[in-house]
């Protein structure tokens, strides 16, 4: 799509701090006819909040009247009407109104709004909340949990002297000065049934009191000495008959009496004013709630129509939106807006089911995905129903398993759980799968082996039986990776792969990691090379043993018990037959390989430098068990230990058997002498000085038995 210069030069340039928005810019008549189309001062009050401009023109004097329709046309009371008729001390034949509490909103629509519409901290738990006043007398709010509810009527019943009610009949006059000093504290509004139920305690006994404050205000002083029990034993009447206040007298002079005759007027006043908001607040909430309970039949119906969901209906389309509009405006839902509405809401909902219907497909799929993994690892631990097994991404590419992988299987709602069940089809199609793709593994293989394809055309003439072992399985078939030349920790020792090697091969990332089912270098039968270094040592083996690599098993048996020096090291190294392989791929060139007899010297059985498979122990496991054995100098260098036994031992004459004696006595010798080593600095001397990075078994001798590698 084309660029649009002047688009993006406005999208570019940064806001302007003077410009305004059209609507600040009306009149105020227009203005007024567009905020009449409004529902609540609610909406006043935000359109005001929005900036500056807006709010001086609203709270200007002129804008009275914009405030004044909306308060009439939703009934609110008008503060100006509560006031009480005051004679004038100049003329006593003049009066004039008093509205003390009430004064800060008549003329004041603005506040006068705030005061009810607006928001505040909850009494109980401190959020805020947008809900009204509870008690506009006491300013009271309360936000909609019923926690919250429980609590502030809970707090009521425990502090009920600050609680009063305004049922008693307080008369006039000096001589009762008690009475009509309670006549002047702010009280609850008695049109809330609730809050007059939990001001009265379930005992009967009322114990009424000044607030604090209300006290200090009025400069009065309760009389000391009345205990909290006693005031709990009195009735109402006695409780007030033992009150006393100011100047030490029953009878209040004529200016407090004058001074509390006016606060008197001033808390009526305001709790009528305050009764009226509560009033007129129980009706608005019941119109709201009549409202709410229409429109939903509405809905549900339009629903039911349309055989749509309520729910869905509500949270995923504009539906719901017009709905809380409808409410908010205290309007109902017509018709023809159903009507207007029912394409739009269709297309909706119908969006909603197609990316609901890809998500639940998409979440199904990598539930498969995993449920894969877990029976792939499921097939490995049955050896003997499966011996050979692809890796794993390999295994994704079957087709049968892709098709575990597929969007039909996952739009058809079926987990691979119910699919690979046991006495399900698809795990007899994931078996001859794998069958055919091994057997196709063992010919490409086997073509390494030979390039010249003699020995596959010699198998193909034979029968095969169940004790001839295939030509990849013997023992001198080893390959290594030509694309990261890397080997499975299983194979560490080896450094090359075995039939089953290859087979489950995966090559590792850039990072040296590997990721469950992906990777950028793909298996491939062309990434295998016959490891001939490998290949040739075990030849030699077999050779000196007098086994052919057919018969597999003695084979394995005799290799295993046998012993080995590689003359092709310099010195003579001493060899098991576990660490053979690895240690094929220090020469270049064929290694020299003599067999240990029982009674070699000190080649013998009894002087072997270090348990099978010790090294890759400490090395893998070097935050573990193997950390102390790391640090412990319990190590020393067989490549300088054997070349001064090399030195000190004589040579032995033609015709003579050699001293075994004298010989085990040289080598004990030497080691009593050699320095030992720690393990890492055992690997610095061995890369350092003979030029060995990759260390193994018969690198080094082990002065302590590592009992927690036998263990």
């Amino acid at each position: 799509m084309a660029s649009n210069p002047d688009r993006e030069q406005l999208l570019s340039e940064p806001p302007d701090a003077n410009r305004t928005t059209p609507l600040t810019r009306l009149p105020l008549e227009l203005l007024a006819e567009i905020l009449s189309f409004t529902s609540t001062p609610r909406d006043l009050l935000s359109v005001a909040r929005t900036c500056k401009a807006l709010c001086y023109q609203l709270l200007s004097p002129g804008a009275a009247y914009i405030w004044k329709n909306m308060r009439d046309r939703i009934g609110l009371p008008d503060p100006a009407r509560f006031k009480v008729p005051v004679k004038s001390k100049k003329n006593p034949t003049e009066s004039f109104a008093l509205r003390v509490r009430v004064e800060p909103f008549v003329g004041r629509e603005a506040a006068y709004a705030a005061f009810v519409f607006d928001g505040g901290w909850c009494q109980s738990c401190g959020e805020r909340t947008d809900s009204m006043y509870a008690s506009y007398s006491l300013r009271v709010r309360l936000c909609n949990m019923d926690e919250c509810m429980e609590e502030w009527f809970r707090w009521s019943i425990e502090h009920q002297r600050l609680i009063l009610r305004p049922t008693h009949n307080v008369p006039d006059g000096p001589d009762l000065p008690t009475y009509f000093a309670w006549s002047t504290v702010p009280v609850l509004e008695h049109t809330s049934n609730l809050w007059l139920y939990f001001a009265t305690p379930p005992d009967g006994v009322t114990r009424f009191s000044l607030l604090e404050k209300e006290k200090l205000r009025l400069n009065l002083k309760e009389r000391e000495g009345l205990s909290e029990t006693h005031m709990a034993e009195l009735s109402f009447e006695n409780y007030s008959q033992s009150q006393q206040f100011s100047a030490g007298s029953k009878i209040l002079t004529e200016a407090s009496y004058k001074k509390l005759k006016k606060e008197k007027g001033r808390a009526n006043i305001w709790i009528r004013f305050c009764n009226a908001l509560l009033a007129w607040q129980s009706k608005w909430r019941s119109e709201i709630k009549t409202l709410t309970v229409f429109n939903k039949d509405v809905t549900m119906g339009f629903a039911n129509d349309e055989k749509w969901e309520y729910s869905e209906l509500m949270e995923h389309s504009s539906f719901g939106r017009l709905f809380e509009c409808k409410i908010l405006d205290r309007e109902r839902i017509e018709p023809k807006e159903l009507d207007r509405l029912r394409p739009i809401v269709a297309r909706e909902l119908r969006d909603f089911h197609e990316k609901q219907d890809r998500t639940a497909a998409k979440h199904l799929r990598e539930k498969n995905i995993d449920h894969i993994w877990k029976y792939y690892q499921k097939l490995m631990s049955r050896t003997n129903e499966y011996p050979t097994l692809p890796s794993f991404p390999v295994f994704l590419t079957l087709p049968s398993v892709q098709f575990l992988r597929s969007p039909a299987l996952s739009a058809a709602k079926i987990s691979v759980e119910t699919a690979t069940a046991d006495t399900g089809f698809m795990k007899d199609m994931i078996k001859h799968e794998i069958g055919k793709w091994e057997e196709q593994v063992k010919i490409d293989l086997l073509k390494t082996l030979d390039p010249s394809g003699a020995l596959l055309e010699e198998w193909k003439k034979r029968v095969p039986t169940s004790r001839e072992v295939h030509p990849v399985n013997r023992l001198d078939a080893r390959w290594k990776c030509r694309i990261c030349d890397t080997v499975e920790n299983r194979y560490a020792r080896d450094e090359c792969l075995d039939f089953m090697g290859v087979c489950r091969h995966q090559c590792k990332e850039s990072g040296g990691k590997k990721r469950k089912g992906k990777t950028t270098r793909p298996w491939s039968i062309d990434n295998f090379v016959k490891d001939q270094q490998a290949c040739d040592a075990i030849r030699l083996c077999l050779q000196q043993l007098c086994m052919s690599p057919e018969n597999e098993k003695l084979a394995v048996r005799e290799i295993d018990w046998a012993l080995w020096i590689c003359k092709r090291c310099d010195p003579p190294l001493l060899l098991r037959s576990s660490n053979l392989l690895g240690h094929s791929h220090r020469h270049t060139d064929e290694m020299i390989l003599e067999r240990v007899s029982s009674e070699a010297g000190i080649w013998s059985s009894e002087v072997i430098p270090t348990p099978s498979g010790l090294t890759q122990w400490l090395v893998w496991d070097s935050r573990g068990t193997a950390k102390s054995w790391i640090r412990m100098k319990n190590y020393a260098c067989c490549h300088c230990m054997n070349a001064i036994v090399m030195e000190r031992d004589k040579p032995t004459p033609e015709g003579q058997l050699p001293d075994f004696a004298s010989q085990q006595m040289v080598f004990q010798d030497v080691i009593n002498e050699t320095e030992k080593l720690d393990f890492n600095g055992l690997r610095s001397h061995l890369a350092a000085k003979h030029k060995v990075h990759i260390v193994h078994d018969e690198d080094y001798y082990c002065y302590q038995d590592v009992v927690d590698y036998r263990a």
